[in-house]
């Protein structure tokens, strides 16, 4: 997985002991990884403030899987269902 390819023993010490305010730590979060192995990413963020907490691992993760970086991109999202376009044959 990613998450394995990731966490260095070095990141681990740094991280180990990091929890978010809702109790998310990076065992929590690596539990994904741990009992399936076989899957791609490895480690999920059980709050949106693991992102920040826990970004040295994530970010990395989010640019192997994505092909995006987090760290210098801009993710934009357009929740207005009023700006969709449908092509001839979507809208039939």
């Amino acid at each position: 997985s990613l998450m394995r390819k990731t966490l260095t023993p070095e990141l681990f010490e740094q991280l180990k002991d990091v929890k978010s305010s809702k109790g998310y730590t990076l065992s929590n979060g690596m539990q994904a990884g741990v009992l399936r192995p076989h899957l791609g990413v490895g480690f999920t963020a059980g709050d949106e403030e693991c992102f920040t907490l826990f970004k040295d691992l994530i970010y990395p993760i989010v640019n192997g899987w994505h092909k995006f970086d987090p760290a210098t991109q801009l993710h934009k999202s357009d929740l207005d269902w009023t700006q969709l376009q449908f092509s001839e044959e979507q809208a039939g």
